[in-house]
């Protein structure tokens, strides 16, 4: 072996000891695992791909932004970030020659499980975007229909006289060129009600069945394959 790959190996040693050290990981896997992920990140431009490591965890306050924390301290360029816009995100690791790496916390906001809440005074964005969310198979619509308005009408002159004309002018299709959406909303998969007493009594109904549904299936995909059973 030579010295150069003995010198490799005991810095993968010393960063997995430091992880061990500050961070209480599930299985001993875990620790090579992220101490892998630290140095791939030295070495992104030799890899056609580059995996993602999420921390994940039921509880808050379980250690994954201390898990980050010490990841700053072993990665290139860290960037702990925990609300950044794509654009922001997209600026820093445009360029190979300042790419960050980037430390997301609170990641499973973002991959964990999702549900979308929906009323019937949900309309136009209203409308497009539970349609979007089910298209993608992102989570449950938890709630009551939406209200169902997608055709728009929008930036038309004004007459000489003051007055206006409008037409519609934009409206909506789905995947197989059939006319969706308007005159219809878009139903949830989970049916429930928001009455005048529960919301005076200081509950919303439909965000703590949300939450619940989320709770209880831990992974939207397998609540939507539930939902889809029972349909």
């Amino acid at each position: 072996m030579s010295t150069a790959s003995r010198d490799g190996a005991a810095a993968l040693d010393d960063a997995r000891a430091f992880i061990a050290r500050f961070c209480a990981l599930p299985v001993e896997h875990a620790y090579t695992a992220v101490t892998l992920w630290a140095a791939h990140a030295w070495a992104l431009d030799a890899f056609d791909s580059t995996p993602r490591l999420a921390f994940l965890s039921p509880e808050p306050g379980s250690g994954k932004t201390r898990a980050l924390e010490i990841l700053t301290l072993l990665v290139p360029w860290p960037m702990h970030a925990v609300n950044a816009t794509p654009a922001a995100l997209f600026r820093s690791v445009a360029d190979p020659a300042t790419r960050r790496t980037i430390l997301f916390d609170e990641i499973d906001t973002i991959f964990g499980p999702k549900a979308m809440i929906i009323n019937m005074y949900a309309g136009s964005g209203g409308d497009a975007l539970p349609w979007y969310f089910r298209d993608a198979k992102l989570g449950p619509l938890v709630g009551t229909r939406t209200w169902g308005g997608l055709v728009g009408i929008y930036d038309y002159p004004t007459l000489m006289d003051g007055g206006g004309v409008t037409a519609p002018r934009v409206a909506f299709y789905n995947r197989t060129g059939d006319w969706d959406v308007e005159n219809h909303g878009v139903a949830p998969d989970v049916e429930v009600e928001l009455t005048p007493k529960e919301w005076a009594s200081g509950h919303d109904a439909q965000l703590e069945k949300a939450v619940a549904l989320d709770g209880e299936n831990k992974s939207s995909a397998k609540l939507l394959s539930t939902l889809q059973r029972r349909g």
